[in-house]
């Protein structure tokens, strides 16, 4: 069985008009720290009790120059971020869907889910995330000074 993976993609080349003249190496630096800076934020801010969501969470990852990817993968991070409005859930690949509840273990061919408030876990991270960059183009610029 494959693993579907989804990914949060951090393009900024469309920058590139507003950083012209300014050294992409430094700015493809900066960048990084934020992606490497936020995918843990991520994973701390992700629910608890979804282990395999935390788990599925990856580090930054540079792709090309001011492209950058961290990818979750587990397909249900959107209606955990966004909420869900109530559906049918049938079972597919087995003949019923098997649960808990406060009451035990559950059997059903289908149930009727009620939907899930948004836990905006990504949005958390980047507000944590956002004000880290000053620090980061600080010590980016420091660095390539004393080189």
């Amino acid at each position: 069985m494959s693993q579907e993976f989804s990914a949060i993609t951090f393009d900024f080349s469309k920058l590139d008009p507003f950083i012209r003249g300014v050294r992409l190496d430094i700015v493809d630096r900066v960048m990084g720290m934020v992606a490497n800076y936020l995918s843990p934020q991520m994973v701390k801010e992700a629910p608890w009790k979804e282990g395999a969501l935390k788990k599925s969470v990856s580090r930054g990852e540079r792709t090309s120059p001011l492209y950058w990817i961290i990818s979750i993968g587990v397909n249900y991070w959107r209606p955990v971020q966004f909420g869900s409005k109530a559906h049918i859930i049938e079972a597919k690949n087995k003949s019923y869907l098997v649960f808990q509840t406060a009451d035990g273990w559950v059997r059903a061919k289908k149930v009727n889910h009620p939907g899930t408030k948004a836990n905006p876990f990504i949005t958390r991270a980047i507000d944590k995330t956002s004000p880290m960059i000053p620090d980061f183009v600080e010590k980016v610029i420091q660095e390539f000074i004393s080189k």
